[in-house]
């Protein structure tokens, strides 16, 4: 608990540039256990502020750490400053801001892993959130191959990217994966698109507020942005 409570204070005071440093250091005494260990000990708050700015080229010292569980917990609080989404105004590059964004989310903590059977059971335990599915269709269902992938079956084309996260859910968790063609297929099928993303925004944004336990502005200020999207 002591080197746990050392990190938080660490991360309050200094910020996640901070705290990495000092779980370079843990790793390097401890090793990897020592580091799984305090990492099971960090509320889903604090495992936000230590992904922040980790994407597929520069990922967290924490990705490979994370229990599903724990990974659930981080996926609440995606949305935490997109309050714009719950504007009328919002414009359609915000929003595919936050589309990219929910993107490099899955992107870097699955397709980093190795594991298989880890890929599945950290898709797993997001998906069976309430919006995890529609998530994972907002965040992919402007890329341009999209098309063409679900009339592939969901089976990658290209790996490295979201298409292999999507293959995943294809090949393994057949529940999950009927539920996601079945709302892409209405959304592709006649349903507009900008309503079907920014109300997704909107709920993603709702249920990190929630997990915040703050109001809205006040969770906008808490937590930063989990992933800078990829150039």
């Amino acid at each position: 608990m002591e080197k746990k409570d050392a990190l938080v204070i660490v991360l309050q005071s200094g910020g996640a540039f901070a705290a990495k440093e000092q779980l370079m250091r843990i790793a390097e005494e401890e090793g990897d256990q020592g580091l799984v260990r305090i990492v099971a000990l960090l509320s889903g708050a604090e495992l936000t502020q230590l992904t922040t700015d980790s994407d597929l080229t520069c990922p967290s010292l924490v990705h490979g750490l994370l229990t599903p569980e724990k990974f659930a917990e981080v996926f609440r609080r995606v949305g935490t400053k997109w309050k714009e989404a719950a504007e009328p105004t919002c414009r359609p590059e915000t929003l595919r801001s936050f589309q990219e964004e929910l993107n490099q989310f899955f992107s870097a903590h699955i397709i980093l892993t190795d594991d298989l059977q880890r890929r599945i059971e950290l898709l797993k335990a997001v998906l069976n959130n309430r919006l995890g599915v529609e998530a994972l269709v907002f965040a992919v269902i402007n890329e341009k191959e999209f098309h063409e992938f679900m009339e592939g079956g969901g089976h990658a084309a290209s790996l490295g990217d979201w298409q292999e996260v999507v293959d995943i859910v294809a090949t393994y968790l057949p529940e999950q994966w009927a539920e996601f063609k079945a709302i892409a297929t209405e959304v592709l099928s006649g349903r507009d698109l900008h309503s079907f993303v920014q109300g997704c925004a909107e709920d993603i944004y709702g249920m990190a507020v929630e997990a915040s336990g703050a109001a809205p502005e006040e969770a906008r200020e808490k937590e930063p942005e989990l992933f800078t999207p990829l150039p």
